[in-house]
């Protein structure tokens, strides 16, 4: 009867501890990829696909990832940039250009 108890309060433990675990989990590549196109269309894509104001998609994506980077570092607006997207999303919307 202990036994059985024992392993009760552990399956008590163990499953909201595996349900935890399983949301910190990091994403799969094509939430990520999901996202990235989010971001390049929430941040990039306004001037860059939607209004003709700069660069098109396709141009951008003939470029190299330091021409990208720079790109997006030297922007005519990069402090609007660089203070709403993290190094880890740009980084990301670079790859996403080069696919």
């Amino acid at each position: 009867m202990r036994v059985h108890q024992s392993l009760q309060k552990l399956i008590y433990i163990l499953i909201p501890l595996g349900m935890l675990l399983a949301a910190c989990a990091p994403e799969d590549a094509e939430d990520k990829a999901a996202a990235t196109e989010e971001t390049f269309n929430e941040s990039c894509g306004v001037c860059h696909s939607l209004e003709d104001n700069g660069p098109s998609v396709a141009d951008l994506r003939a470029l190299s990832p330091e021409e990208l980077r720079a790109g997006i570092v030297n922007h005519p607006t990069a402090g609007q940039i660089l203070d709403r997207l993290t190094a880890a999303q740009i980084d990301d919307l670079i790859k996403f250009l080069e696919e």
